[in-house]
């Protein structure tokens, strides 16, 4: 009878512990995996405040590793997330936190073209964000890689 009761306890710790180990955790954003290719981006890229391009610059070439991109089958689009350098980091902290508190706007600009202007609703502090470019599709996709791409 005693060994009845000690096995009860030890298959439901086995069944948690095969659950646990079966779970896969959810793909992050703002993460950008070691082992994904990351392009350089052009000289004259810049994220700026607001949607006007003599608003402030938050951001310049300098200040970002690469990108890539990838396409969300579910939702149709392409996303770009951008890896940060450390300052480049620290600028978007200050910054996204700012205008997090009133939904402003940050603008993603090629030269003088303007790519895409997000509302920040939340503070972008990890080391990489990504951007949704509605206008991206599969017959266009490249010509946007090679607009971004140094």
């Amino acid at each position: 009878m005693r060994n009845k009761f000690l096995l009860i306890p030890l298959l439901f710790i086995l069944l948690i512990g095969a659950c646990s180990c079966s779970r896969q955790s959810n793909p992050d954003l703002q993460s950008v995996s070691k082992d994904v290719e990351l392009f350089t981006v052009a000289k004259n890229i810049s994220l700026k405040t607001g949607i006007n391009i003599d608003n402030d610059t938050v951001l310049e070439s300098v200040d970002f590793i690469g990108f890539n991109y990838k396409y969300n089958e579910s939702q149709k689009e392409y996303i770009f997330t951008f890896k940060l350098t450390s300052e480049g980091q620290k600028k978007m902290t200050d910054v996204s936190t700012k205008l997090a508190e009133t939904s402003g706007d940050l603008s993603l600009w090629i030269g003088d073209e303007l790519i895409s202007s997000p509302k920040v609703t939340e503070p972008i502090t990890g080391d990489a964000f990504a951007v949704i470019i509605v206008e991206v599709t599969e017959d266009n996709i490249s010509d946007f890689v090679d607009k971004f791409k140094d």
